[in-house]
């Protein structure tokens, strides 16, 4: 009898060092990269790594519960390497993702599950948009910019 009978039939993944500098990079940063953004970074510290092994990495490490991935409406998806739970925010001007420092409470949790009580609330997703402090910043210089030459025109 075969005493590996019960074991996964999924190969061991192990921790490569490609892997390893991802993670490390995920986990410095708190704009949520793209694979493509992630690529550039990680470049900088591994030359000869490909976009292709980024992707099959985050895909990995995603499964692995190491890597959150986030997907907005409509949007590329975004990694995040900060595992605790917590929301995030998109800016509508420059699609920057940044966290969100509010939690939702259990009460709000038992509202949902009572509104739909055919089913077992497993997760919930909630989308935030807003504008960043730069470009709310940009913005208010483009306004005063625009004031000044129409003062200046008077």
């Amino acid at each position: 009898m075969n005493k590996d009978k019960n074991l996964s039939s999924e190969p061991k993944r192990r921790m490569t060092k490609q892997k390893q500098v991802i993670l490390e990079e995920l986990k410095k940063i708190y704009f949520h990269p793209s694979a493509e953004e992630l690529y550039k970074i990680v470049k900088k510290r591994i030359d000869n790594i490909s976009l292709s092994t980024i992707y099959r990495n985050l895909e990995v490490l995603s499964q692995s519960g190491l890597v959150k991935p986030i997907t907005f409406s409509n949007d590329e998806g975004r990694f995040d390497g900060h595992m605790h739970e917590h929301y995030h925010i998109k800016c509508m001007v420059c699609g920057k993702i940044d966290d969100m420092a509010l939690m939702i409470p259990d009460k709000h949790s038992e509202f949902f599950t009572k509104s739909s009580p055919l089913y077992k609330l497993t997760a919930m997703k909630i989308e935030f948009y807003g504008i960043c402090p730069d470009c709310q910043t940009l913005k208010n210089r483009l306004v005063k910019r625009r004031r000044k030459k129409v003062d200046h025109e008077k």
